[in-house]
């Protein structure tokens, strides 16, 4: 399988302040192969590969773990709050892999404080994390939160995000990982499957196919045409994309919107989004996506 990362946020239309903001600022791209020499020291390990196999099943386990930077694009989606947005660039703390606080400004600098993280994962430059069953520290806007155990703040990350060129490989796309996604009713976490078709360019075509059940509920979130990338609606800025997809089931009634917003891991190898419902349920989480040969 060749991994292809996309971080997207999903929000069904009609919900108030539901427009995610864009920081504009751009990073340059030679930033991606500074790093690149940092893996000629992993050659010193190489009696170790023989026991290394056992491990093979679980990707998220794998050298792929996240380190602490500053060149990262952060999605969340917390209901009620903070909401849903998008912040790039910025700066991420991650301790053995799992995140703990980023900071895209003085005053949007949030940290988990006693949350657990929770349903955290990664693959390649992306990552997914919940912060759930505490309080939140540092400060959003003057702003802590609590959350039940149940509910959460969603979080994924891309490291050296695609801005700019033809990226995106060919093909069906599938699952990586995500959040369990919450709602706002104290339901349990529930499940959440994914399928996009992507055609390579400058930028992608894009389509989309969701499934998300939480508690009673299951929403069914699909671009129009789908797989057809020409039909389903996808707008770019700034290397990300967004999306309203018409949505049913659930507390739709005979049909909503549910706002994705994603973006490519640099070289366009993967990607992660977020996304999140304005009915009463408000299902909401984190997905990430790479391509199947």
């Amino acid at each position: 399988m060749q991994k292809l990362t996309i971080l997207f946020t999903l929000v069904l239309a009609g919900c108030a302040g539901g427009k995610d903001t864009v920081d504009t600022a751009g990073v340059p791209a030679d930033t991606d192969t500074d790093t690149d020499t940092d893996t000629d020291t992993d050659t010193d390990t190489d009696t170790d590969t023989d026991t290394d196999t056992d491990t093979d099943t679980d990707p998220d386990t794998d050298t792929d773990v996240l380190v602490s930077g500053d060149d990262y694009a952060v999605y969340y989606a917390g209901r009620p709050s903070p909401g849903i947005d998008q912040r790039y660039p910025a700066s991420v703390t991650l301790v053995d892999g799992i995140l703990t606080g980023y900071q895209a400004s003085e005053t949007e600098a949030p940290t988990s404080g006693s949350c657990a993280v929770v349903d955290a994962g990664s693959s390649g430059s992306i990552g997914w994390y919940r912060w759930a069953g505490g309080t939140t520290g540092g400060t959003y806007y003057g702003n802590t939160y609590t959350y039940e155990a149940s509910s959460g703040w969603h979080f994924g990350i891309v490291e050296h995000p695609a801005t700019t060129g033809s990226y995106g490989v060919s093909g069906t796309w599938r699952k990586l990982g995500g959040t369990a996604p919450t709602d706002t009713l104290g339901s349990s976490p529930g499940t959440a499957t994914i399928e996009a078709a992507v055609v390579e360019g400058d930028p992608p075509g894009v389509a989309l196919r969701i499934t998300a059940t939480v508690g009673a509920n299951t929403w069914t979130i699909e671009t129009p045409g789908y797989p057809d990338t020409t039909t389903s609606g996808v707008g770019w800025y700034n290397g990300a994309f967004f999306v309203d997809v018409p949505t049913t089931g659930g507390d739709c009634g005979e049909t909503c919107l549910t706002t994705v917003r994603g973006r490519f891991a640099g070289p366009g190898d993967a990607a992660v989004l977020f996304w999140s419902t304005s009915t009463p349920a408000g299902p909401h989480g984190v997905l990430a996506i790479g391509a199947s040969e």
